[in-house]
């Protein structure tokens, strides 16, 4: 009987659950997607649900647990917390149940080096830009090999000789793409769902985007993202002069809802 794998999903996020679930429907043997998938379209995937590991109460979650004193080799490992417990628990059961061939980890810390602790092989997701913090580091070496869903020359300058040498650089990994027909000449601005920094709640790259309505002012540009695409104001005034009433151009001052 052909040993499946398991395939481990960070919940920040989806795009992690949507890299595996391309990966998984490609692959000759099973596979099983570990995450906490509240909320997730898991159709058709074999999964273990997992308890949620993210901060009690109304703290938010940004990759590190807050504690005055932690081992160098982790980033998040909050004590008193009992999802993080049952977290755990349920990974070592489903690998002492299944006995894996390898797991896949995308993206923890705290997995990789349990998997290790765990005997079984681990292939870490590497995530594009420079992670030479010793907690990344401590995960790179523990497992067998490293993913990155990136080409090479996109990798960070800085990254050490030997995590490049332990790297398969698999390109741009996800679900097929179908390219344009016809060349266009318009822009389209994505945002994820569940990370910082363009969710609605945090619209730090919504100036960025004006910027490049600006200098494409024969263009269209538009947004792809957890709310319905729209234009934005200068872009919808260019495509249908004649749709709204002319407004000035001069920006209106709005209180901002952060710092």
């Amino acid at each position: 009987m052909t040993r499946g794998i398991g395939w481990y999903v960070h919940h920040q996020g989806a795009g992690h659950l949507q890299r595996a679930r391309a990966v998984a429907g490609a692959l000759p043997r099973p596979c099983t997607i570990l995450g906490t998938l509240a909320g997730f379209d898991t159709a058709g995937l074999d999964i273990v649900d997992l308890p949620d590991d993210r901060p009690l109460g109304d703290a938010a979650f940004e990759g590190r647990d807050g504690e005055a004193e932690r081992p160098e080799a982790l980033h998040y490992a909050p004590l008193h917390h009992p999802g993080v417990r049952a977290r755990m628990a349920r990974i070592a059961a489903w690998a002492e149940r299944v006995d894996p061939a390898l797991l896949v980890v995308d993206v923890s810390v705290e997995v990789a080096l349990l998997a290790r602790l765990l005997s079984v092989p681990a292939l870490v997701v590497r995530l594009a830009g420079t992670r030479t913090d010793r907690p990344h580091l401590e995960a790179f070496r523990s497992a067998t090999r490293l993913l990155a869903p990136f080409p090479a020359a996109l990798d960070g300058v800085a990254v050490p000789d030997w995590v490049r040498a332990k790297t398969l650089y698999a390109g741009f990994l996800g679900a097929p793409t179908q390219g344009p027909t016809e060349a266009g000449r318009e822009i389209v601005v994505v945002f994820g769902r569940g990370g910082a920094g363009g969710t609605p709640r945090r619209p730090r790259r919504v100036p960025r985007r004006r910027a490049c309505c600006r200098n494409c002012p024969r263009g269209r540009c538009g947004r792809r993202g957890p709310r319905p695409a729209r234009r934005c104001s200068r872009c919808r005034r260019r495509a249908a002069p004649s749709a709204r009433p002319r407004r000035s151009s001069r920006p209106t001052r709005r209180p901002r809802p952060f710092r």
